[in-house]
């Protein structure tokens, strides 16, 4: 039984072989249904990525933004970026480091930036905490503290033509303009100085015109109010050149030189014009609304993110318009008239390093340094503190931005993905416009036939290098050097030699034939009075032949000093710095009255310098020496001046009688030391010409 059930199994399966091989065999594998390769999804998550992706890259672009910001001038600067904006993130974080309150700054970790930090990179801002330097030929703005150096914008102008002072007289009252502008918009004292020095020389006058020149000079000591030192030096000036037409004498030889502290790199590239950039406003938002409206209508207007996109627009590009006001109003502009070529050809601008050489022995003065465009813009951008009001609007502004972008993208996402590629493009093409119509920077480089005094100290221009020791009968009394100086205050209080001087001058006062002893001895004659710009000023008009203590005897230059500047009641006490001005870069010096040199007048040990230090560093060293080292080194040497200046005020105070009361207020700290040297001085004259 069991090997017939087994032959009938292997019979079966015998029989299935056979029947399986006579089916026919089909060739081919079987694709599984997962790997069949699709078309439909591929273009739709292109596009997706496409309309996604797009509005974000409006977010970054910081350094385009950065430049468009700086370059804001007015509400078209401000309307062309926000109609085609890049860097929406830097222009949201920009506002709130600027104008945001500390709340608001700490939100993004800005809340212990210092905002000037913020204003350089988003502003023109150039004074207050931020100054100048000049790297490889380029401005560079930097917020260090103690800087090394300096750059201070210089526009000078030399000439000798009958126009030249009025020229001068200009510029002066421009920057008097500029100075009250200053005020009116709240802009501190020592933020953005302006300073002149005017220069007149005169190699030949008869004795005649120089005798009418001092009654002149003391026939207006009789003015008690006047507009200003530069209406009184215009008139003056002017009578001096009329006699001068009148005779053989040569014309006037005039330098002028103006600094101006706030400086940028924009002040030597020109803003683009208010034409062209609301052209290209027009142009970019007339060509992103045209592509949204075509997506619309492609869409048989049946988008359901119309509403979306279009308000999201429009509320970026509002938002980022007041954003960009709002930085921009965080700084007050103003800008200083410059007389350049386009009013008369000899004017000269430039940048000069400010620093003091201390370990310098060069005396020939600063490099001046000129760029290719030859003319410059004198404009200071000062950072205006925050208020409670802007800070306000930086939040709402803040929060408006975001949500308007927020709703833009969302919008976006819902239309077609080439409006999301059409608008990128129309932004990064309206970017590349604007970086290659910016105004681009020139180097600077050193011009060598001009060296500047770049403190306004003495003389401006520099022409005189070196001095020299002439024979005292060569001396010429019919020669003039006339330097008039914007308000500097010198900040000095009297030393024991200025101390000494007043109170030497007040006994000799007493004694009219020793004050015209004295008066004579030096020439000095002096004007006074009152500024109506600075009520606490005085408006002084001295004029010396000299008189300088050494020790050979008394020194003299080769003509006659004349010094116009406003100074303050406090500062005339310590009239040292404000005199020796007029004295450097003197070409000639003599010596005379050698028994009224060191050794005779009775000054106790002082230090004071032989001739020969005189004019071969003293009066040649302003980039080493400035107002306090001058005052120390020449109080004594300036003894005889100094007097017969105090002299010359009592006689004015006659008619001011608030400037001989100031002065005695600041001298009141004499010791009783130099009280009684002032005595033995006013015997040692008594006894000399009494």
């Amino acid at each position: 039984m069991g090997r017939q059930a087994t032959g009938a199994t292997a019979r079966s399966f015998y029989k299935s072989i056979l029947l399986l091989l006579s089916i026919p065999t089909a060739r081919g594998l079987p694709i599984p249904r997962n790997l069949t390769p699709t078309v439909d999804p591929g273009p739709d998550a292109w596009a997706e990525g496409l309309s996604g992706i797009g509005p974000l890259i409006l977010l970054i672009g910081d350094r385009n933004t950065k430049q468009v910001l700086r370059e804001i001038r007015g509400i078209h600067n401000a309307f062309s970026l926000a109609v085609a904006p890049l860097g929406l993130i830097f222009v949201l974080t920009g506002l709130i480091r600027l104008c945001g309150d500390q709340r608001l700054r700490s939100f993004i970790g800005y809340e212990l930036e210092a905002r000037a930090s913020a204003g350089i990179e988003m502003t023109r801002i150039n004074c207050g905490s931020v100054h100048a330097e000049l790297v490889d030929g380029y401005i560079v703005r930097s917020t260090t503290a103690d800087p090394q150096s300096q750059a201070i914008a210089v526009s000078t102008f030399e000439g000798d033509s009958e126009g030249s002072i009025d020229e001068a007289i200009a510029r002066i009252r421009e920057c008097n303009n500029f100075k009250s502008k200053k005020a009116q918009k709240s802009i501190p004292d020592g933020v953005a100085n302006t300073n002149w020095c005017l220069r007149v020389t005169c190699s030949k006058a008869t004795k005649q015109d120089s005798m009418e020149d001092r009654n002149e000079i003391k026939d207006m000591s009789a003015v008690e109010d006047c507009s200003g030192l530069e209406d009184i030096l215009s008139d003056h000036l002017t009578n001096v050149e009329d006699r001068q037409t009148q005779s053989t004498m040569p014309k006037l030889q005039i330098s002028f030189l103006c600094t101006f502290e706030a400086v940028s790199e924009f002040a030597v590239s020109a803003p683009l014009s208010k034409a062209p950039a609301i052209i290209f406003c027009i142009v970019s938002l007339v060509a992103i609304l045209t592509m949204q409206v075509a997506a619309l209508w492609q869409q048989n207007w049946r988008s359901a993110g119309w509403l979306l996109m279009f308000s999201g627009y429009i509320g970026i590009v509002l938002g980022t318009l007041s954003a960009a006001m709002l930085i921009h109003s965080s700084c007050a502009c103003l800008v200083l008239h410059n007389r350049n070529t386009s009013y008369n050809p000899k004017w000269t601008e430039g940048l000069v390093i400010s620093v003091k050489n201390t370990d310098s022995m060069d005396t020939t003065g600063s490099n001046f340094y000129r760029c290719s465009t030859q003319t410059q813009t004198f404009e200071a951008v000062w950072m205006k503190d925050p208020n409670s009001m802007k800070q306000f609007l930086a939040w709402v502004v803040s929060i408006f931005l975001s949500l308007a972008f927020i709703c833009h993208y969302l919008g976006l996402r819902s239309c077609r993905w080439w409006l999301s590629v059409s608008e990128l493009v129309i932004c990064i093409s309206a970017a590349f416009i604007r970086s290659i119509t910016r105004g681009h920077q020139h180097k600077f480089e050193v011009f060598e036939d001009i060296k500047i005094d770049k403190r306004c100290m003495s003389t401006g221009i520099i022409r005189t290098q070196a001095a020299m020791k002439i024979d005292s009968s060569l001396l010429r009394g019919d020669c003039m050097d006339l330097r008039i100086y914007s308000d500097q205050p010198s900040c000095c209080t009297p030393l024991a030699g200025e101390q000494i001087a007043w109170q030497a001058a007040k006994l000799c006062h007493q004694s009219n034939d020793i004050t015209s002893r004295l008066l004579d001895l030096t020439g000095m004659r002096v004007m006074a009075s009152t500024n109506s710009q600075q009520k606490g000023n005085r408006a002084i008009f001295a004029s010396f032949n000299g008189g300088l203590i050494v020790t050979e005897g008394l020194a003299f230059p080769g003509t006659r000093i004349c010094l116009g500047f406003s100074s303050s009641i406090t500062d005339l006490a310590a009239p040292t710095p404000l005199l020796s001005r007029g004295i450097m870069r003197q070409p000639q010096w003599a010596v005379t009255h050698s028994d009224l040199g060191k050794d005779s007048i009775p000054l106790g040990q002082v230090y004071i310098s032989q001739l020969s230090s005189i004019i071969d560093w003293w009066t040649l060293s302003e980039d080493r020496n400035d107002r306090g080292d001058l005052q120390k080194n020449l109080q004594w040497c300036m003894f005889f001046v100094n007097m017969s200046f105090f002299l010359a005020l009592m006689d004015t105070g006659l008619y001011d009688v608030e400037l001989i009361i100031g002065i005695e207020k600041m001298q009141q700290v004499a010791s009783e030391e130099n009280v009684k040297i002032a005595g033995d001085v006013f015997k040692f004259f008594k006894d000399l010409w009494v």
